[in-house]
């Protein structure tokens, strides 16, 4: 089991009591990024093969003229 709890939307916590909202259903994250919602909060991650804080992404651009 993988220790996580999947609520109704609108709720959290272990239980399902706590009332949360989904701030990812307001896209707050850059378009090549990831919303992960947690409790009274969320992350933004940037996806893989770009750079950044998950606001704001940029692709990973390799010099090749070293």
């Amino acid at each position: 089991m993988d220790s996580q709890c999947h609520c109704n939307d609108g709720f959290g916590g272990c239980s399902c009591e706590v009332p949360d909202e989904n701030e990812c259903k307001y896209r707050p994250c850059d378009v090549f990024a990831h919303c992960t919602n947690t409790l009274g909060s969320f992350q933004c991650t940037c996806f893989p093969g770009y750079d950044g804080d998950g606001f704001s992404c940029q692709e990973n651009v390799w010099n090749e003229d070293f």
